[in-house]
């Protein structure tokens, strides 16, 4: 309803946070603030309060960034960098679980990796395992943390082929995970296969059919930063554990309804076994 009757949800004050919730970050956001402009510091921080502090110093747009405005950019950033760095996560674990062959082999890999990086977890070590980075461009296929992209249109639109129009202004919602399952695109969509992404210049060659992070001026800006986050916290538990499915594993794994992020409804329960002299 935010997106397709946004003036109904306003008046309702259906909101996509709770209150609570929205009190406490308010709270915290609005005492950084205050203490950031009475006391500015000789040097900048150049962290995300201080560059929006600037922007509003700066503002020439005709869109006043306001208090609440500047409130709404830091529960998106805080929203979008832990929930789907923990849910990438946990789904990968979840797959390598299920699937222990691929498990050993991207332990291999991570294994012989640092090796040649005499032990230590770099960042030039982490962009040269291939198959690490299969694996999660197959975990964001089959497991975008947000299953769709909302947009608005810019322009009148027919979608080519078809009668179908779309005015301007019109809200639109792209079902990225109807798209990524399709078997058109991958075939045995249900399947875990990382070697779909063994050639990655294979797919977006006729329109979009993968785009984890959405594509254009408007894709996640966090994209680079969350994939390095994500592969050096995977980096480390293969490093120390074997992970295992229990009684409470649920496959496939069964996901909230209501929910506008793709959560599953009891977790993804796994049992870590450490790796003792295994370890790297």
């Amino acid at each position: 309803m935010n997106w397709f009757a946004s003036s109904i949800a306003n008046y309702w004050r259906i909101a996509l946070v709770s209150a609570e919730t929205l009190t406490t970050l308010t709270n915290i956001f609005s005492s950084a603030v205050k203490q950031r402009s009475e006391n500015i510091p000789a040097q900048k921080a150049r962290d995300f309060i201080d560059l929006m502090l600037q922007l509003k110093k700066d503002n020439q747009n005709d869109v006043a960034l306001t208090e609440p405005r500047l409130l709404a950019q830091a529960i998106q950033i805080f929203a979008a960098g832990f929930e789907t760095v923990n849910s990438s996560l946990a789904y990968t674990i979840h797959e390598l679980a299920i699937n222990p062959s691929i498990q050993e082999r991207l332990r291999e890999e991570i294994k012989e990796t640092i090796a040649k990086y005499n032990g230590e977890i770099t960042y030039e070590a982490i962009q040269e395992m291939k198959y690490l980075d299969m694996c999660f461009s197959e975990t964001l296929r089959k497991y975008p943390v947000l299953p769709f992209l909302d947009r608005r249109c810019t322009k009148d639109y027919v979608l080519p082929g078809t009668n179908v129009f779309i005015k301007e202004g019109i809200p639109v919602l792209v079902p990225m995970m109807g798209i990524h399952s399709d078997p058109k695109f991958y075939p045995d969509p249900d399947t875990y296969d990382p070697e779909r992404f063994k050639d990655k210049s294979v797919y977006n060659t006729d329109g979009f059919n993968y785009f984890p992070f959405g594509e254009g001026p408007r894709s996640c800006i966090g994209e680079r930063f969350g994939l390095l986050t994500i592969k050096l916290g995977f980096v480390k538990i293969l490093s120390q554990f074997e992970v295992k499915t229990n009684q409470e594993t649920q496959h496939p794994l069964n996901f909230e309804a209501k929910s506008f992020l793709l959560l599953t409804r009891k977790g993804v329960p796994l049992t870590f076994v450490p790796l003792k002299d295994k370890q790297l």
